[in-house]
Order: structure tokens, then C-alpha cells, then sequence
């Protein structure tokens, strides 16, 4: 479970280094590199909640995890002047700890 939400926190803010307001890298990466990458991390992440879920309460388990974290970069990209990787890193720290409490 920890490492679905893990995985799901990096495509996440994977997908946000796209968009032109972000700031965490001076460079954008390419979409369809980014879209096929995340594509398949939420796909395994998927299968790794699907251990602790039944499969249908899994994939909507990913995509409440997916809403939730988009909102959640985007509002602590907005007052946080971090990089990329102490950004990334806060956030696994954080969602790990949602997770080890019992929030998600």
C-alpha cells in the first residue's frame, strides 16, 4: 500500500513538471513521455492496491490517491520555494506517514 502511494505521489508531481508553472525544474519534459510513464506507474499502482482492496474499490482508491495529490502539488508548489527533488521527497515523507497512520 505504502508503495502505491508512493508511486502514485511521483507521477504525479512527474506529470506537474509538464506544465509551464512549474518552476521545480527550469526545463519542461516532454507529454507523451510523461502521460506513457505515469500511465503505467497508476497501472501498477493499481495492481499494488489491489492486494489490500478488491480490484474495483482499488482503481477508485488510485484515482481519489491521483485527485488528492494533483491538489496537493499544485497549492504546495504554489507556497513552497523548493526544488525538485527535496519537493519530491517531502511529499513521499508525508504521504508514507498518511499512510503508516491509517489516514489513506
Amino acid at each position: 500500500m505504502e508503495f502505491a502511494i508512493v508511486l502514485i505521489w511521483l507521477g504525479c508531481v512527474l506529470t506537474f513538471t509538464t506544465t509551464k508553472h512549474q518552476k521545480l525544474l527550469s526545463y519542461r519534459i516532454s507529454k507523451p513521455t510523461v502521460w506513457s510513464v505515469f500511465a503505467l506507474i497508476i497501472i501498477v499502482s493499481w495492481f499494488f492496491m489491489s492486494v489490500d482492496y478488491p480490484f474495483v474499490s482499488a482503481g477508485l482508491m488510485v484515482l481519489l490517491c491521483i485527485m488528492m495529490m494533483w491538489i496537493i502539488v499544485v497549492l504546495a508548489h504554489g507556497h513552497s520555494k523548493l526544488k525538485l527533488l527535496p519537493f519530491t521527497l517531502v511529499g513521499v515523507v508525508l504521504s508514507t506517514a498518511l499512510v503508516q497512520l491509517g489516514g489513506i
